[in-house]
């Protein structure tokens, strides 16, 4: 029997995001409408009055409907905005004139929108890279959501491709475990 090697973070990272590049786009825009549809389905979404979200990017699983449904449902939207290395906090959008595309190409909240304390936010909404049904979340190395997340006590909701999601991740100290994991195949609520 061959030994089993696990993977350290950047080996995974390219592993998934190999993966990540021969999905169809068919397999994406039906997987993201599951998805889409298990979330508005969930209590937490049903309870959240301010909603953390990421503006996906291609490759993603595609929030923008998400976002688009939240604010006819009413609730106050708010997305991330990389500030520094590290470091980003969260902004209201109310429209997609309210973003434009910074970090990265991502589509980030402009100048004049307002921010929105982390504490204020009930439900957020984090990608990554890879996941697994624990809750552990590999993300795409720069540390953003582990630091905003930390401490926080709002619900923590990780969307995932099914077929990008592995049992082993390489997990340190510092990486917060996510409290719903939502894919295709459904939820996993960590906090039952």
């Amino acid at each position: 029997m061959n030994p089993i090697h696990v993977m350290n973070k950047q080996e995974l990272r390219k592993s998934i995001q190999a993966k990540r590049k021969v999905l169809s786009d068919s397999y994406q825009k039906d997987a993201s409408q599951k998805i889409l549809s298990y979330i508005l389905q969930s209590d937490a979404y049903k309870k959240a009055q301010t909603l953390f979200i990421f503006v996906s990017m291609k490759g993603e699983v595609n929030t923008h409907p998400l976002i688009e449904k939240a604010w006819k449902d009413g609730k106050t939207v708010v997305v991330p905005r990389c500030e520094s290395k590290g470091i980003m906090h969260a902004y209201q959008i109310q429209s997609w004139k309210d973003v434009q595309p910074r970090t990265w190409g991502i589509l980030e909240p402009i100048d004049t929108t307002t921010y929105i304390p982390v504490h204020q936010i009930d439900l957020a909404i984090v990608p990554c890279c890879t996941c697994n049904e624990k809750g552990q979340r590999l993300g795409f190395g720069g540390g953003f959501y582990d630091r905003y997340l930390e401490h926080q006590s709002m619900i923590k909701m990780m969307v995932c491709f099914h077929e990008l999601m592995c049992e082993e991740i390489p997990v340190d100290d510092h990486d917060i475990v996510m409290d719903m994991i939502v894919s295709e195949i459904g939820i996993n609520n960590k906090k039952q």
